[in-house]
């Protein structure tokens, strides 16, 4: 039985590790998107956030490297979340500037979102709420995977 690859919508936050730590978990997750191995997920949003936040800590060689994936994954990138599909996350995180993220992993219909942010996205709260993905470190996710694939 041929197994579909899982779509994994990515925070921010792992972008920009895939980008400045090109051999660690976020990268390898990244590199396994080039090989069809997993389906990578972003918003415009993500892509707006990571952009800020490398041209405040990183170089041009950060920057363009986002500009290549945002090219290389352009038809991964969801619109940015409307106002009604962030509502529904009120009250669900800590920053209500992250319910984009949530929202995001939602409609791109994500079966994992990934995030390396564990204040806001590993609460009680979020792990208590129904939602239609699970929220997973790239580490984590990369083990389970690995897992998943020798069965």
């Amino acid at each position: 039985m041929v197994r579909r690859p899982p779509r994994v919508f990515l925070d921010s936050s792992v972008v920009i590790a895939g980008i400045l730590s090109p051999r660690g978990g976020s990268a390898a997750v990244i590199d396994l998107a080039r090989v069809n191995i997993v389906r990578l997920a972003l918003s415009e949003t993500i892509i707006r956030e990571a952009h800020e936040n490398l041209a405040k800590k990183a170089g041009r060689e950060q920057l363009r490297a986002l500009f290549v994936l945002a090219i290389e994954f352009k038809s991964s990138i969801a619109r940015s979340p409307t106002d009604q599909q962030l509502r529904r996350y009120d009250g669900l995180i800590l920053d209500v500037h992250d319910r984009h993220v949530l929202a995001g992993a939602a409609t791109t219909r994500s079966s994992v979102l990934l995030s390396l942010d564990r204040r806001h996205f590993f609460t009680e709260t979020l792990r208590a709420a129904k939602l239609s993905f699970t929220i997973q470190t790239p580490g984590d996710f990369l083990t389970e995977l690995r897992a998943s694939l020798r069965e």
